[in-house]
């Protein structure tokens, strides 16, 4: 004898888990496109409002903001990439056909998908630590 859960619950546990899902699938491109046009915004209008020669504990103001977006940017991506993963291998030790269930396609997708946004930050935030950031004003 199996004990049903509520409807409401599952509704509540099937919402969670499509959300979930999509989170894994689309956190890297989101994350990563929010993080350019911060970094961006910041070194093209904080050079020219003079925030290029402001310093705090002996970095730039710039650069110091652009290092610390760049760890949290590719911390939440390496984050939701990890879960993707992990959903991944629970789909994939459940069914063999994995590829044809679109959460199993998800996962997989948004597993690289985050580990391809991971890389892609952390190679736009170094550049910032070898390149002067307001060298052309």
């Amino acid at each position: 004898m199996t004990v049903e859960q509520p409807a409401l619950e599952r509704n509540r546990s099937g919402r969670r888990d499509r959300l979930t899902l999509w989170g894994g699938f689309l956190s890297g491109p989101v994350i990563h496109s929010i993080y350019f046009l911060i970094v961006y915004v910041l070194g093209e209008f904080g050079c020219l409002a003079g925030l290029g020669a402001v310093t705090v504990f002996g970095m730039g103001v710039i650069l110091l903001v652009t290092v610390v977006l760049t760890v949290i940017s590719a911390a939440a991506t390496l984050v939701f990439g990890i879960g993707a993963y992990r959903r991944w291998r629970r789909i994939r030790s459940q069914t063999a056909r994995w590829p044809d269930d679109p959460g199993g396609f998800m996962s997989f997708t948004g597993t690289w998908l985050n580990g391809f946004y991971t890389v892609l930050i952390l190679l736009t935030g170094i550049q910032t630590l070898f390149l002067e950031v307001c060298e052309w004003v």
